[in-house]
């Protein structure tokens, strides 16, 4: 599954792992200490020949970089890009950074970077 193959490659990266291990799907614990991932799928969209669903799929992940600095978001989201932009491999045929973003959670305090994966891949 897509979910958990994108979970491995960011979880599993070296320069990921030495800055955090907290990685979690759609949303984070309340009481977490930081930095924090978090990925969420956006939307996949699935080929289709005349009779059926082909197995070729195409999803957008968002993956969110959390941190308590500026300067500690922008190392962790670059992390995430040097493990998951343009890997190929197991079932994902390619992923490519389509955009990036700089936000302030004004609620919390934190910094994030949300960065949206473009991951074609076969089910």
């Amino acid at each position: 599954m897509i979910h958990q193959e994108l979970y491995t490659l960011i979880s599993g990266d070296a320069g990921v792992s030495a800055i955090t291990t907290s990685i979690y799907p759609v949303s984070g614990p309340q009481n977490t200490t930081f930095p924090v991932i978090v990925y969420t799928r956006i939307h996949s969209d699935r080929r289709q020949n005349f009779d059926e669903v082909e197995n070729f799929v195409r999803s957008i992940f968002m993956v969110d970089s959390y941190a308590e600095t500026y300067n500690a978001t922008q190392t962790l989201a670059e992390a995430v890009k040097t493990a998951v932009n343009d890997y190929k491999g197991g079932t994902i045929h390619r992923i490519k950074l389509e955009s990036e973003n700089d936000i302030l959670e004004s609620e919390t305090d934190l910094f994030r970077v949300s960065q949206n994966y473009d991951i074609w891949h076969t089910e």
